[in-house]
């Protein structure tokens, strides 16, 4: 179609289209839906088309925060539907207009699933080439930190540490195993729930011990960061963790912070782990009084 000699394109929409296609006793439904990043208004709602000319916009309830930080768009063609004599509006108190609702229930059941699976496949990809990137320097920085290297098993000849340390390593490594230690709640939590689906664990390759790191949801009133073993776990739903992850240079920072901090805790006195328990709560209540104070100025 021209208009004044020029082609009318369709206005095209980046996002995830998902195509609709569902049918009711009156006649079917079909379409697709974008989820997109913007949050434009010009194109927010979904239309909902009637012999192909738009009628209404609209959400069906959904909200970004339900499709993870995306918003809708896209187009419905229901024919079946009856209008007002002003067609800005459906006629909502028939048959026909129920029907419609029913199965667009059925449809937001279905996007709300795929928009939460995508946020937590993103999730993952963004917490495991993090984490790869913060074992891969946290190794490099051992690499030339001979005395605290070997606490993690690295190799003496890989670390290019002296004998005096290696011979340190190799009396430690023979010594008796240490009493198991008590664990809080939290920390029992911790250590004993099952690995969830999006869970994000990778290892720091250091000779025959190493050290594993799982980022996973443990809930927002667990710690930061625990560790036992030579297992290294991150609470992906403290508050520090989701203050960090807003953009990628704080989310290395707060993760590096948090492997080292075990790394240290692992071979030095209990005292120690009070002490970052100390400074985890500071900084959190430090976060949660910024918050309440850019509030108040908002308001």
């Amino acid at each position: 179609m021209y208009l004044n000699g020029k082609r009318v394109l369709p206005r095209f929409i980046a996002g995830k289209r998902l195509p609709v296609f569902d049918g009711s006793p009156f006649g079917p439904l079909s379409g697709e839906i974008v989820l997109i990043t913007s949050s434009d208004s010009t194109v927010f709602g979904v239309e909902i088309k009637v012999k192909g000319v738009t009628i209404n916009r609209e959400a069906f309830g959904m909200t970004p925060l339900d499709l993870g930080n995306h918003y809708l768009a896209g187009e419905i063609h229901a024919d079946f539907l009856p209008i007002t004599s002003d067609r800005t509006n459906f006629i909502q108190d028939v048959p026909e207009y129920i029907a419609f609702q029913e199965a667009m229930d059925r449809i937001a059941v279905q996007i709300r699933q795929f928009a939460r699976s995508q946020a937590v496949q993103r999730e993952k990809r963004r917490g495991t080439r993090t984490l790869r990137q913060v074992l891969d320097h946290i190794a490099e920085a051992l690499k030339k930190n001979e005395e605290f290297a070997t606490w993690v098993g690295m190799a003496a000849e890989e670390a290019g540490v002296s004998s005096d340390v290696k011979a340190k390593r190799e009396k430690r490594e023979n010594a008796p195993p240490a009493k198991p230690k008590r664990r809080a709640p939290d920390q029992k939590r911790m250590v004993t729930q099952t690995i969830t689906s999006s869970a994000v664990m990778r290892k720091l390759k250091a000779g025959r011990l190493g050290i594993t790191c799982r980022i996973d949801h443990f809930g927002a009133g667990c710690p930061p960061a625990y560790s036992e073993g030579n297992i290294v776990y991150i609470n992906r739903d403290h508050p520090l963790y989701l203050a960090a992850e807003k953009t990628r240079e704080r989310l290395f920072a707060h993760i590096a912070r948090l492997v080292t901090q075990e790394i240290v805790v692992m071979k030095t006195p209990p005292a120690v782990r009070k002490g970052f328990a100390i400074q985890n709560k500071l900084l959190t209540d430090a976060l949660s009084a910024g918050k309440s104070e850019e509030a108040n100025t908002s308001a």
